[in-house]
């Protein structure tokens, strides 16, 4: 391998290198500065907001949980994070924003 060779391998590693490890800091930076998702939804997932007793909530349309079916069938939507995870705790649903919190 020749002198030119040589000197273009090394200097293509090194900036490689350099490249990688300020990528590595910037992921490394990034990782918690945003939730994700960025909204959390009003319903749980594969529910559907319908009319119940004349105001919006959410609708378990395909009876998904382990919990009753008085008890998971409604969700009242609110800004309360707990009251989103106790719903979900108790009927066994998943949350996509929630869950991970």
């Amino acid at each position: 391998m020749n002198s030119f060779q040589k000197i273009t391998l090394t200097v293509a590693t090194v900036i490689l290198i350099l490249t990688l490890i300020v990528l590595g800091v910037l992921i490394y930076n990034s990782r918690n500065s945003e939730l994700f998702p960025p909204e959390l939804s009003n319903c749980p997932d594969y529910f559907e907001m319908r009319q119940y007793q004349g105001v919006d909530a959410c609708y378990n349309v395909h009876g998904l949980g382990s919990g009753s079916k008085e008890q998971c069938e409604w969700f009242m939507p609110s800004n309360n994070i707990k009251a989103k995870k106790d719903f979900v705790k108790k009927c066994g649903l998943t949350w996509d924003g929630l869950n991970e919190m």
